[in-house]
């Protein structure tokens, strides 16, 4: 059965603020849940007794892993389910730049090249193809950052768009002026978009001025499913 934590008032210290600190910390420890971790095939239910509000991990159950009791005391019966922090089966995946990576004259916009994949889990990190390939339908947040730098000696105006299945969306674009061979932080791309199965997300940058020969150092490319 589940046991309760509990948990002695440390020893007083002549700081006020630190006594107070560790008297709520002691205070909140000790109206905790009882907690236990088990290890069972199916779940606790008609396996493992508890008290009504009580927590378990289990660690063997192929299923869920975190249990609370609803109903009833002393009975194997009555667990329910749940999660911590959200789903943790969620897509994700990432690409970014491992150095500078010369840009050359944007002008109209330039897909942006990643050579690095990230950690991915379901979501397809295409470097080769510079993009993210997601396997099922829903809602996915995608964000962008970068810093970069002008090398011909003119200010311009950098945009960052971006693009499903190659076609622009028209949404979570950020500009950013770039004065002459400065460095500066683009302006990060955040946006919620809802994708189709199969889709495919990249990101691309454009110039004002056509001969610009353009920089990008620092660049990170990053998508997750919003369950």
């Amino acid at each position: 059965m589940p046991r309760r934590i509990k948990v002695g008032l440390p020893p007083q210290t002549s700081d006020t603020a630190l006594n107070r600190w560790m008297k709520d910390v002691t205070r909140e420890m000790n109206i905790l849940p009882s907690s236990s971790i088990i290890s069972t095939a199916d779940g606790p239910n008609s396996a493992y007794s508890g008290n009504s509000g009580d927590l378990v991990f289990d660690i063997g159950s192929s299923a869920t892993t975190y249990w609370a009791k609803e109903t009833g005391d002393d009975s194997q019966t009555g667990w329910a389910s749940f999660q911590i922090g959200g789903d943790t089966a969620a897509d994700f995946s990432s690409l970014r730049i491992s150095s500078a990576q010369a840009m050359g004259n944007l002008g109209p916009a330039t897909q942006i090249p990643f050579d690095l994949a990230g950690y991915s889990k379901n979501i397809t990190a295409d470097a080769g193809a510079n993009q993210f390939n997601v396997p099922t339908a829903g809602d996915y947040k995608v964000n962008f950052d970068a810093s970069g730098y002008e090398n011909a000696g003119v200010a311009t105006t950098i945009t960052i768009s971006l693009r499903i299945n190659g076609n622009d969306t028209g949404i979570g674009s950020s500009t950013q002026l770039l004065s002459s061979h400065s460095r500066q932080m683009l302006g990060a791309l955040s946006s919620v978009i809802s994708l189709a199965s199969n889709d495919s997300v990249s990101v691309f940058a454009s110039s004002t001025a056509g001969t610009d020969d353009i920089t990008l150092q620092d660049a990170s490319f990053t998508i997750h499913q919003i369950i």
